[in-house]
């Protein structure tokens, strides 16, 4: 899946939450500090998604997690004595990477 695919689909996934959660573009943006114009972008998949934004809608949207978000990747991660282990395909992630992803989540949880 190239880039474009990935964002498309993470977009979807999002506008779809927020269409069963009964949310509007206004609503959601509203509560996730950011303008509709920019929440519309990212659900058509015009805008990549920094890491810390997809946790905070994974955390407002109520969502099991950034895994319910991303299309399958053959990964899967998980919290683990409060640190996220990813399984799978690592794709050349260093430890110190996986130490700054579980700060980031940790910091919007």
């Amino acid at each position: 899946m190239n880039p474009d695919q990935f964002y498309a689909e993470v977009g979807r996934r999002i506008a779809a939450r927020r269409k069963s959660t009964g949310l509007t573009q206004e609503a959601l943006a509203a509560t996730m500090g950011m303008s509709r114009p920019r929440l519309a972008s990212i659900e058509r998949g015009g805008q990549r998604l920094p890491l810390h934004v997809a946790l905070t809608f994974a955390r407002v949207l109520k969502l099991d997690g950034l895994a319910a978000l991303l299309p399958s990747s053959g990964l899967t991660d998980a919290m683990v004595d409060n640190e996220i282990r990813v399984f799978g395909p690592s794709g050349g992630v260093s430890d110190k990477q996986l130490d700054q992803i579980g700060e980031i989540y940790r910091a919007v949880s």
